[in-house]
């Protein structure tokens, strides 16, 4: 018999690791970046609440976009582990390039018609920017942000959509694919999630304002 995701070992964790993997899902794509803020992403201390501070209002620099459309009340958990018996419960996040009422969106039909390919290495960046935080290889990569309304799914996909388009088949059939993975849950509406169709939108500091 299949497992799901929500058999596996979920335990609640505060928004800050999960900024820190937000930030290292994007961090690739920007070249700004001061030497003080390659160090929190580098090397953070979660136990410093000025640093989890620093990278709230980084990642709303980065992501405000994205997170202004996750409910406020979103409860957040790492899950160990997911894996490829799992893969058919996600949904790729509802944003116009990925949307089609066709297939409502899942993961493995928006892989055969949007199909992606990722390089082979994660490779170091010059000057201040930061690690590739992921990789062509499942075992080395960044773990995905995940986001739903109960731990039934289905689970929309925040962050890592490329990896998982990418590698769908490969991962789905491999018995070795595990990752960590972060997933949010909210009885809200998220703007994001396909099954709500709704266009709402939230205050990003005030919904994810670190911990103390």
């Amino acid at each position: 018999m299949t497992g799901t995701l929500s058999s596996e070992k979920w335990g609640e964790v505060s928004f800050d690791i999960v900024s820190v993997t937000f930030i290292r899902g994007e961090a690739f794509k920007h070249k700004d970046f001061t030497e003080s803020e390659c160090r929190l992403i580098r090397t953070p201390d979660l136990t410093n609440s000025e640093e989890n501070l620093a990278r709230c209002l980084l990642l709303a620099r980065m992501r405000g976009g994205l997170l202004s459309g996750i409910p406020p009340d979103t409860v957040w958990y790492e899950v160990r582990y997911l894996k490829g018996e799992h893969l058919d419960e996600l949904r790729v996040l509802r944003y116009p390039y990925w949307i089609s009422p066709n297939d409502e969106n899942e993961l493995g039909k928006v892989g055969l018609r949007i199909p992606k390919r990722l390089q082979k290495e994660p490779k170091a960046l010059a000057g201040n920017q930061v690690l590739e935080y992921f990789s062509a290889d499942p075992n080395q990569w960044q773990s995905p942000i995940l986001w739903g309304h109960s731990k039934a799914g289905p689970f929309t996909i925040l962050e890592g959509t490329h990896r998982l388009v990418s590698h769908y088949a490969e991962a789905q059939a491999s018995v070795t694919f595990r990752n960590i993975v972060y997933v949010g849950l909210s009885e809200s509406s998220c703007h994001w999630h396909f099954p709500d169709q709704l266009d709402v939108q939230y205050e990003v500091n005030r919904a994810y304002a670190p911990s103390r």
